[in-house]
């Protein structure tokens, strides 16, 4: 799953210079009276602190001017706490209780009832919400500017598709390994409209169509000008008309996850080689069916990428390696079981980019 705390924003939120004496307290509870009365944010992501449900919300009700709140490291977080603190903090900005299995429904809905409009918002690593609850969210909410709904077994289109719709200052957003998730889910790329798919292949008999799939095309008349890091990991399902139409929804991503998408090809790379220069980092591992051209055109095209993973893509070779020796900035390199490449490609690396830092080459036996 794509690292989504990077941004750090559990250490921005609720700064001010002009009160130097914010604080965030982490992997510990407030000592005493005056921390808590300082306390903006509290940050519990290590299990083995041993802190339970139950110091957590004795700390909600003493730490009235809360406005962050990291519980991944309480195992025994519930609908109890969530719904305590919609109710009591009133100045709450960011939540993230990702892998909390105990929460549901019930206690997120109460969250989009009472609190403040929340701007940051994690949600997934399992929990179990449903299209309601996701569709509220995205409603309810028009300052969020991250959320993360990844490992969502009961997630649909319907609900990604309010995301897209209303979620306008989204700048992180994490879909990974949602299940259920097709093309109906994502933006569709308008000028397809009336295009018959070119195929050789004889087709398939009919079969009836779900109601998923039967859904008109998600047509956006405005841009997601603020998305920067998507992840669509382990989206089995979608296809590369789904990546286009991500692409022309999200111009300027700079962040972009597709690993495990084993439906892709390399009509996929070449929507996301139209990012250009504000593509810096690409996870495109585990997609068996991209080769060498699809590589070319985004070594060609997204010359400002600095980190690219194409571990287990078994069908390249030492021409695309060759390829993204050329990107001036690329600073690490993924080519774990990679069979085709031979040390050539390696020494070409080796004379022609001097910025690479780190090269993964597990399992490549050539």
């Amino acid at each position: 799953m794509m690292d989504m705390t990077a941004l750090d924003w559990e250490l921005d939120v609720g700064w001010d210079p002009g009160y130097p004496e914010l604080t965030h307290v982490v992997n510990r509870l407030p000592a005493n009276f005056r921390e808590r009365a300082m306390t903006r944010g509290i940050i519990v992501d290590d299990p083995s602190t041993g802190i339970t449900e139950n110091q957590i919300l004795s700390e909600i009700y003493g730490c009235r001017k809360l406005q962050s709140l990291v519980l991944t490291g309480v195992r025994d977080i519930s609908d109890r706490t969530i719904i305590e603190l919609a109710k009591t903090i009133g100045g709450l900005r960011g939540l993230q209780i990702n892998g909390c299995k105990y929460v549901s429904d019930v206690s997120i809905l109460e969250l989009v009832t009472k609190a403040p409009p929340l701007e940051y918002l994690y949600v997934g690593g399992g929990v179990v919400l449903t299209d309601p609850t996701i569709s509220a969210i995205a409603k309810t909410f028009p300052k969020l500017q991250e959320l993360d709904l990844s490992e969502g077994p009961l997630i649909t289109a319907v609900s990604v598709r309010d995301v897209w719709s209303f979620s306008r200052r989204l700048r992180c957003l994490s879909l990974a390994r949602c299940p259920q998730l097709t093309d109906t889910a994502f933006p569709y790329r308008v000028k397809d409209i009336g295009k018959k798919p070119e195929t050789e292949d004889k087709p398939l008999p009919h079969r009836p169509l779900t109601w998923i799939e039967q859904l008109e095309p998600l047509m956006l008349r405005h841009t997601a000008v603020d998305m920067r890091v998507l992840d669509l990991s382990g989206l089995t399902k979608i296809t590369d008309e789904a990546v286009a139409g991500v692409v022309v929804h999200c111009p300027v991503l700079d962040n972009l996850s597709l690993a495990g998408c084993t439906s892709l090809t390399d009509d996929a790379l070449e929507s996301v080689s139209k990012l250009g220069v504000s593509l810096s980092m690409l996870n495109l591992a585990r997609i068996p069916h991209i080769t060498d051209s699809g590589v070319m055109k985004l070594a060609h095209e997204c010359v400002e990428l600095r980190s690219i993973d194409l571990a287990f893509c078994r069908q390249l070779t030492d021409l695309a390696v060759m390829e993204l020796a050329g990107l001036q900035k690329l600073t690490r390199l993924v080519l774990v079981r990679v069979p085709k490449v031979t040390d050539n490609a390696i020494y070409f690396l080796g004379d022609h980019t001097p910025t690479l830092e780190r090269l993964h080459l597990s399992y490549c036996d050539r």
